[in-house]
This record gives C-alpha cells, sequence and structure tokens, in this order.
C-alpha cells in the first residue's frame, strides 16, 4: 500500500456541527440537506442543542441553525454549499478543534461574509434559501427584500438553476396570485406543486396557496440588517393586505 493511500484511508472524516433548537423549522431543513450532501462531500454530523448549553444558549438563542467547521462558522438559518465546500477544502489538513466555553480556543467564531457586494442572483438565492418549509413567498416579495431586482429577475434567477444545488427552495416561490407559473420547456408546475404539497403546502380547487396561512413573514430583521436587505410585506391572498 502506497504512503499516499495509507494516508487517505486513515485521514478521519470531516466533523460539521449544526447548532440548532427543538421545533426549528430551518434546522431541519438544514439536516435535511446536509443528509443529502453528506455522502457526496464526505463529512460527518454532530447536532447540538444551544438551549441544552446556557451559554450557547446565550450567543445563539434563537439564531440557528448554525453551521460550524473546525471551529468557525460556516453558515448560519441556511445552507451555503460554496462555503462548505471550501471549508471542506481548505481544512482538510486542520485539525479540528471542539467547541467549548467562549474564552477557550475552539469556540465557533460567530460572523458570516456579509452579502452586501455579492452579485443579485447569490443574494436572491439567500433570500429563498430563508423560506422554512411549509412557507410560501412570492416573486415580488423576494425581488423587493433583495432590493435592486424585480420579480421577473428573480424568476429568472430561480429558472437558473442547475445541478443538483438542493440548497435553493425554488419550489418555494410562487407569482402573486398564489400559483405556480410554468417554467420555460414546461413540465414545471406538476413538480412545483407536487414539492410544495410534500412540505405541507395545500392548495385549492383552482391551484392557489392561501397566502394568510401559508404566506412567509419575511427574513430575521437582524440578517437583513447584516446583509443589505429590506423588509418586505407579507403577501396576501388577491393581492390585497388585510385591513387593520
Amino acid at each position: 500500500m502506497s504512503a499516499r493511500h495509507e494516508r487517505a484511508t486513515t485521514t478521519p472524516m470531516p466533523v460539521l456541527t449544526v447548532y440548532e433548537r427543538a421545533g426549528c423549522h430551518l434546522c431541519e431543513d438544514m439536516l435535511a440537506t446536509l443528509a443529502e450532501w453528506r455522502t457526496e462531500l464526505g463529512f460527518e454530523v454532530e447536532r447540538i442543542d444551544v438551549d441544552r448549553v446556557p451559554e450557547l444558549a446565550a450567543r445563539y438563542g434563537a439564531k440557528v441553525p448554525v453551521l460550524v467547521h473546525d471551529s468557525r462558522e460556516i453558515c448560519r438559518f441556511f445552507l451555503d454549499l460554496d462555503a462548505l465546500r471550501r471549508s471542506l477544502r481548505d481544512g482538510m489538513t486542520t485539525p479540528r478543534r471542539s467547541p467549548g466555553r467562549p474564552d477557550r480556543p475552539g469556540f465557533p467564531e460567530v460572523g458570516h461574509a456579509s452579502l452586501r457586494d455579492a452579485g443579485r442572483y447569490p443574494r436572491i438565492y439567500a433570500i429563498v434559501r430563508m423560506i422554512p418549509r411549509g412557507r410560501v413567498a412570492t416573486y415580488g416579495q423576494v425581488a423587493a427584500i433583495e432590493g435592486s431586482a424585480t420579480a421577473r429577475m428573480v424568476g429568472y434567477a430561480l429558472a437558473a438553476l442547475s445541478g443538483p444545488d438542493r440548497s435553493v427552495p425554488w419550489q418555494r416561490v410562487l407569482n402573486h396570485a398564489g400559483t405556480v407559473s410554468e417554467r420555460s420547456g414546461g413540465g414545471g408546475v406538476a413538480r412545483q406543486r407536487q414539492a410544495l404539497a410534500a412540505e405541507g403546502v395545500p392548495f385549492d380547487a383552482k391551484g392557489r396557496v392561501d397566502f394568510d396561512t401559508a404566506g412567509w413573514d419575511g427574513p430575521d430583521i437582524d440578517w437583513m440588517e447584516r446583509h443589505g436587505f429590506h423588509p418586505a410585506p407579507r403577501p396576501r391572498s388577491g393581492g390585497r393586505r388585510r385591513r387593520r
């Protein structure tokens, strides 16, 4: 056996840490997506409930999930596959440290690169990744949150997705009427409806989703401020806001 092959067979698999809370839909989404990529990228996952550790509860609160590798935060709220790949690639020769107290080496550093200077498509994808399972947004709502896009641009961005990038839940974005818009090439309506139905999103007899029950309120305000996004009103069925 060559020395190179021996190293390959004895090198431990990288371990990713997910800081989560019970009942967190975003946590469930991140864990489900990580499970899909685990074999291909080669890593193990450990889960830590922040509510069981007072120091972690004080540090993260409800701002989970947080994905950590080699004691550094990769991303939070949504899975950033590009950042994960970079971390796994760059950390192949870096020994892993266990998380500990805030004043000890190894406690994960908070902070994720701002999306303020990112391109429009990455910003759109980041917003769509925030939509939790069982909720839907509109193209216009995503565009308003991004700030410089139009509803049509959001549609183009989602249509441009290719390959097995399951980290962008494109199916959770509908048109302003609450229906599925046909994609170029056809065949997308049934697939999108099936994906939403699997998440528990109901359609009425006319193929519409009730925004009043399944509409998304938008991302966390702190996250939006950090990345230069903007609050936008929750979509309403019929395109009208409820009277107060």
